[in-house]
């Protein structure tokens, strides 16, 4: 339709042009269909409780009459209206009043004669309802986060509670100011999840708190994660004083059920599905990336095992990288499974070492015979109570995982189901860092005031907590509270782009928490919490965002004007959750402006900062934008003086008809012009060795 919505197609045309190769086109498009749309939506950014606004509703129609607009807020229909337009743009406006508190999602749609394309029927705009705060707590099991939500409920901040998996969408936890995370690891939430979690902090100024327990920061596997980067604090204990040595042995299962994935449903050692990814080879990564998790002090041994065994890596000091790799490069499907060997020939190994820690990691996908599966476990529990060596199972999610996850708890270590096979490498690498650290404190441990900041300036008669998860704060980070004989951090925090995220070391339940819970400070502590990762608007500063055809526009006001020298600069993240950042230009003494093209239809979360002459943050701000529907769709006639254009510049024959699209005899040859002096060059390098090759010989011959 020659309506171009992304490229350059002069560019191109010109270069087609330099090759001989002719455009030429035959016009497709809605001409001569009338066509209606929704152009655009526009509401106010914030409103407050109970207050009165319009939302905007631009009319697009290529014939005039009667058009029918509904408007819905969330899922409900809050307007319903017949309008007589004109041809053009109109713009309706209809009244509303904001509701409760949090972010009000609205999609107008219409209707009427002489409408070609239905994508274009609908636009959405969201409002911020300014009222009493709620915030999201996302739970990794079931009922944990009933106590804190009842201590921010009677503190005044409405809650929702649900399943950390089911976390939503960014244009729904834009209505919340702040996620509180309780006890989730990491592997419960999605890449998808955890950029949104982002957007919402980084881009829109929202707050992120996270919660400990048995499953979260190291033991939840958050180390090196996305997840983590937005914390104040690393999921790893770094001051080598507290590290105990550690032998390893990784049994890696190499028998021939191995060089597939069965990718089976179902228990038994007979559900087996040929196909898919070859599990040695992601067996030969994870082991590689669980080595490179061990430091110096800790030894390390990788035990290949089918019908027979090698040793692949003898139990020895942490190899140097080249020998690790050739070592793992040896690992080859093949033969049947003694799986009780491994145990056997691994627990003799690990007698030799004087090491602190003895573990033993075994992968397998646990096709065996059955009745070596008792006999093992009762090997690992003998291990574990007479040597002090425990036994962890990594599983390829089929084979007997039942009896594969009661071996490792009989060895008292940890069993991974391994349903999702790319995730295992990352899997093998906790498991090793697990095994090295002592991640849980459990005892009576009182917390030690270390800031003067509000949020814990009245914790002076605070009872013990009985456990916390050992980190360390981020240098950035302010850490208000500590625990423990090493002084870990109990309460970290820190600036995320506009957003502010907590992170608390001890858990919201009765295991750690218990005397917490029925202390008269209990309620005003995480209320002062809490709040403190609330996003504070700026007064004086405001930021707004619109997209019309096909580009978002961002424009920041001051109420009066910025300081001379200043600059700006947004943030945007868009539907791919994939975070841009957009230099903003002086557009006036108090405003800033940008612009960016888009084209995924769906929520832009745009974050906008204000730096002083010093390049200090001085102000910002954050709001959404929406893309109804991708620029394909805007309405409008097809472009044929723009196709025309693109034919003339390449020498084509402009519009043709269907059957000249296959008759040559009116196009030029074509042609085109290949440097050959690379290619000469190389060749006078090639055939120089010869030529002096040459003519030795024939100075030879004459002598």
């Amino acid at each position: 339709d020659g309506r171009a919505t992304d490229g350059d197609a002069a560019a191109e045309a010109a270069r087609l042009e330099d090759a001989g190769i002719a455009v030429e086109y035959r016009l497709v498009g809605q001409t001569g269909e009338a066509d209606l749309a929704v152009a655009a939506i526009d509401t106010p950014a914030r409103v407050r409780e109970g207050e009165a606004f319009d939302v905007e509703v631009t009319v697009d129609a290529d014939q005039a009459g009667p058009v029918q607009i509904t408007l819905l807020r969330d899922t409900e229909v809050v307007d319903e209206r017949i309008v007589d337009v004109p041809v053009g743009r109109t713009v309706v406006s209809i009244p509303q009043v904001a509701g409760a508190s949090g972010l009000g999602r609205y999609q107008a749609r219409v209707s009427g004669q002489g409408d070609a394309v239905a994508e274009n029927d609908v636009g959405y705009a969201a409002v911020q309802v300014a009222g009493p705060a709620t915030v999201l707590l996302a739970e990794g099991t079931p009922g944990e986060a009933a106590t804190l939500a009842a201590a921010l409920e009677a503190a005044g901040i409405g809650t929702d509670v649900v399943d950390a998996s089911a976390l939503p969408p960014l244009d729904r936890l834009a209505g919340y100011q702040s996620v509180i995370l309780v006890n989730v690891q990491a592997g419960m939430l999605s890449p998808a999840q955890v950029a949104t979690l982002a957007a919402s902090t980084r881009d829109l100024g929202h707050g992120l708190v996270t919660i400990g327990g048995e499953r979260s920061y190291g033991v939840g596997g958050y180390l090196g994660t996305p997840l983590e980067e937005l914390l104040p604090v690393i999921s790893e204990i770094t001051d080598p004083r507290r590290r105990q040595s550690v032998a390893e042995v990784l049994a890696i299962d190499s028998s021939g059920s191995m060089g597939e994935c069965h990718c089976a449903e179902g228990q038994g050692q007979n559900s087996r599905l040929p196909g898919g990814v070859e599990k040695t080879d992601i067996a030969r990564a994870a082991a590689e990336r669980a080595i490179s998790a061990l430091s110096e002090i800790d030894e390390v041994g990788v035990l290949a095992f089918n019908t027979d065994h090698e040793w692949l890596i003898d139990l020895q000091q942490l190899p140097p990288e080249d020998v690790v790799r050739e070592g793992l490069a040896a690992i080859r499907p093949s033969g049947g499974t003694n799986l009780r060997q491994s145990l056997t020939l691994a627990a003799e190994a690990l007698r030799q070492s004087s090491a602190a820690l003895k573990h033993i990691i075994l992968f397998t996908d646990g096709f065996t015979a059955i009745d070596a599966f008792d006999e093992m476990a009762d090997e690992a529990a003998a291990l574990y109570e007479n040597e002090g060596i425990t036994v962890s199972v990594i599983a390829t999610g089929e084979g007997a995982a039942d009896d594969l996850e009661d071996i490792a708890i009989a060895g008292h270590g940890r069993f991974y189901p391994g349903r999702d096979l790319q995730s295992i490498p990352q899997v093998m690498m906790e498991e090793a860092i697990l095994a090295s650290r002592d991640f849980i404190n459990e005892g009576s441990f009182l917390p030690e005031v270390t800031s003067n900041d509000e949020v814990v300036a009245d914790l002076s008669a605070a009872p013990p907590l009985l456990g916390y998860v050992a980190t360390t704060a981020k240098p950035q980070a302010a850490t208000l509270l500590r625990i423990g004989p090493d002084r870990d951090p109990l309460l970290t925090t820190w600036q995320v782009g506009l957003g502010r995220s907590t992170a608390w070391a001890s858990d919201a339940s009765d295991r750690w928490s218990q005397t917490w819970a029925s202390w008269e400070g209990y309620v005003s502590f995480w209320s002062e919490v809490v709040r403190d990762t609330f996003g504070v608007e700026s007064g004086t500063t405001g930021v707004s965002a619109r997209v019309e055809d096909g580009v978002l526009r961002v424009t920041v006001d001051a109420e009066g004007a910025f300081a001379d020298g200043a600059t700006a600069v947004a943030r945007v993240t868009g539907p791919d959750l994939q975070p841009i950042e957009i230099p903003l230009e002086r557009s006036g003494s108090g405003e800033f402006t940008g612009e960016v093209p888009v084209s995924d239809d769906g929520t832009y979360a745009v974050g906008a900062v204000v730096n002083g002459p010093d390049g200090a943050a001085t102000s910002g701000g954050s709001t959404l934008a929406n893309l109804s529907y991708p620029p394909e769709f805007d309405p409008g006639e097809p472009d044929e003086a723009a196709l025309a254009s693109l034919s003339t510049a390449t020498n084509g024959r402009g519009a043709i008809t269907t059957q000249q699209a296959f008759d040559a005899a009116d196009l030029a040859a074509g042609r085109s012009r290949v440097d050959l002096a690379p290619w000469l060059v190389l060749l006078a390098c090639l055939l120089w060795p010869l030529a002096v090759a040459v003519s030795r010989l024939n100075l030879r011959g004459s002598a």
